[in-house]
């Protein structure tokens, strides 16, 4: 910003400052950071330091760039735990300058940006620094806002979509459009408002390059910067946005990650790993963190967008010139959203009249649904659509420990589907909310469900082989979510309201045989995160197929691609527990223990063992039950697939999930384990 002090203007705040006894003699001035937004100087008599922070050259945006409100609430958390400077003394416009400004004590140690310096650059050290970095956003947010006096800062209530709304403004037009290249992340963040967590104070722009951090070990934040933003709000709105500033390895790097590019050295905590801690510390429900993360993206490509617009008028600052900037935030919010995905992946099932689809082509979703702390019942269900067949089928499966209920439906296709027999279905909004119904039916379980996502979905398009060397592929797609809504079960309805599901979507052709040992499908549910993940092995322990990713809350998506593993079956090749090793794409390793006494499903019930996909008739349901007394299981079906209800423990945090599992039945098969 091209502002700086004059000899006229500085003589004038040496007066201001000896009179108020802050200096004594002649001053000098450097500017600090970046200076895109409000302007920053240290300022010196050769003895002591101090900082003067002021608004940038008028006209200034109404409401924007308010120094005494900044000063007001640095007084107010004086005495608080989060670390600030002292407010020493405040000027309004025309008392010295032309704006208002205040004056603060100056925080010794550095301002990290690109690289961490000596002594907090060792692993140890930038581990300590990342944890009291979210730390101090946590005492920030336990901060009693009404007894320090700042019950007036904002308005907590309805913050959400009042704060969405105002963003918006910014770069609608007349009629209220936003342009283009925004729209659909701004219908998305619009559709998905989730009401406010709580009521806190809040930054609105924590980041590690806003922190001085103490120069000595350990590594931790001596004052918190620039608070020009700072409202009550909603808290997650502080952890979506920091989350948003931290890079990610492997990927691109958004405009203000950049100016957080030390936190790629080894030893800062991942994105995954800030937001667990946060919700530990603060006991928070994390399952809405995607949306904030996403509008944290967007916000910033609003701001980037409007200080462009500005610049185009002739009173802004060049650094917002390249309309990339707010592309590169866009491009992220898409990708955090999961409207990456869509457009390449497109979530509603293909119509069924789609032309010149191949033979053998399906398009399908599995859904399964249980209580976080894996008691029975759990629920599997799915549909999906075989138009070259003219055919769609589907199933429903659930288990209570003691007997697992079997609901096969299949029906002719017609323009378009939406369920068969007593199943609907329909995608609210892709990637994200999906409605489930099943009404009365022979099995006596009935189901009113809303899916929500708590994760970005993970999809990758895969081939495989075949004894033939024919080679086909399909679309594979694996998510993360929460359920609402209500269970019946023999006519009594309880709420699964917080249960856990992780859904699958797969569409193509795939026709993979010659010989399967092992067949793994995983899908281990955690507080912040949830694995999910498919590997299938030839009898010789040959890999054919290894996909999938952990997806975390936060937005990241990190991919799988290596699993071993150390499984115990009993004599008829039910699961019993074992270990899984995961390693991601970044260097990752979880090792997770499976327990799967919990129960589950035999996927013969659901019609696999090569039912799936035969025509037969508009209409058709049958139903059976299975005892879970051993007397069936993987030696007596047409499946040796089974889909174990587990629990999982993953160095001493707990989870649960499905863990489907086969081992073949042939005779000349040896499990070979691999931890």
């Amino acid at each position: 910003m091209s502002w700086d002090w004059t000899p006229d203007t500085l003589a004038a705040l040496q007066r201001f400052l000896t009179d108020r006894g802050i200096v004594s003699g002649p001053l000098t001035s450097k500017p600090i950071g970046d200076g895109h937004s409000n302007l920053t100087f240290l300022i010196s008599d050769g003895t002591s330091h101090v900082v003067v922070r002021r608004p940038p050259p008028p006209p200034i945006p109404p409401g924007a760039n308010d120094m005494l409100r900044e000063a007001r609430l640095l007084t107010a958390l004086r005495d608080t735990d989060v670390p600030v400077p002292t407010v020493l003394a405040t000027a309004a416009a025309g008392q010295v300058l032309d704006v208002p400004f205040y004056v603060m004590s100056f925080a010794h140690g550095p301002v990290v940006t690109t690289t961490t310096p000596s002594p907090l650059d060792t692993v140890q050290q930038r581990r300590i620094l990342g944890d009291n970095l979210i730390d101090t956003l946590a005492a920030l947010h336990r901060v009693d806002w009404r007894a320090i006096g700042l019950g007036d800062l904002g308005r907590p209530e309805g913050f959400n979509a009042r704060h969405l709304s105002r963003m918006r403004r910014l770069i609608a037009d007349a009629d209220g459009v936003v342009p283009e290249h925004f729209a659909d992340v701004d219908a998305w963040l619009g559709a998905n408002t989730p009401a406010e967590s709580g009521a806190a104070l809040i930054h609105c722009d924590f980041r590690i390059g806003n922190v001085v951090l103490a120069p000595d070990v350990p590594g931790r934040v001596a004052a918190v910067l620039d608070w020009e933003l700072a409202t009550i709000g909603d808290p997650l709105l502080d952890v979506g946005y920091f989350l948003a500033t931290v890079p990610e390895p492997g990927r691109s790097l958004n405009p203000t990650a950049e100016l957080s590019a030390a936190m790629l050295e080894e030893g800062y905590p991942t994105r995954a790993e800030l937001a667990d801690r946060y919700r530990r510390k603060t006991g928070r429900d994390l399952s809405n963190l995607n949306w904030y993360t996403t509008f944290a993206l967007w916000k910033l490509a609003v701001l980037y967008e409007y200080s462009r617009r500005r610049l185009v008028d002739g009173i802004g600052d060049p650094y917002y010139a390249d309309p990339a900037l707010v592309e590169s935030f866009l491009a992220q919010a898409r990708r955090a959203a999961g409207l990456d995905c869509d457009k390449t992946f497109h979530d509603r099932l293909v119509e069924p009249t789609t032309p010149d689809l191949p033979a053998g082509f399906f398009d399908r979703f599995v859904f399964n649904l249980h209580p976080t702390d894996a008691v029975t019942p759990s629920v599997l269900l799915g549909f999906g659509i075989y138009p070259p067949k003219d055919t769609a089928d589907g199933f429903v499966v659930l288990s209570d420990g003691t007997e697992q209920r079997n609901l096969r439906f299949a029906t002719t296709l017609g323009e378009t589907v939406d369920g068969g027999g007593p199943f609907r279905f329909a995608v609210t909004e892709p990637n994200t909310i999906w409605e489930l119904r099943l009404s009365d039916n022979a099995i006596g379980v009935e189901l009113d469900v809303t899916w929500h996502a708590r994760t970005p979905p993970w999809w990758g398009r895969v081939a495989v082989g075949n004894a033939t060397g024919q080679e086909t592929s399909f679309d594979h797609l694996f998510q993360s979510g929460r359920y609402a809504g209500t269970l019946t079960v023999d006519g009594v309805t309880r709420s699964v309201d917080g249960w856990w599901g992780q859904r699958d979507r797969s569409r193509g052709v795939r026709t993979m045989s010659g010989g399967q040992g092992l067949h793994i499908w995983f899908q281990a549910q955690f507080p912040a995160f949830s694995i999910g993940l498919l590997l299938v092995e030839t009898r010789t322990g040959e890999r054919i197929l290894l996909e999938g990713a952990v997806m975390h809350e936060s937005g990241e998506v990190d991919a799988v691609v290596d699993v071993r593993h150390a499984l115990h079956a009993d004599a008829n090749l039910d699961l019993i527990d074992g270990d899984v090793l995961v390693v991601t794409a970044v260097g990752r390793e979880y090792l997770v223990h499976a327990d799967a006494t919990a129960g589950g499903g035999f996927m013969a019930g659901a019609g696999y063992g090569g039912h799936h996909g035969i025509s037969r008739g508009a209409d058709h349901v049958e139903a059976d039950r299975y005892p879970l007394d051993g007397s069936v299981n993987p030696r007596t079906l047409d499946s040796a697939l089974t889909d174990r209800l587990c629990t999982f423990d993953l160095d001493g945090l707990a989870g649960s999930g499905i863990f489907e599992f086969a081992f073949t039945r042939s005779a000349s098969y040896t499990y070979r384990p691999t931890i």
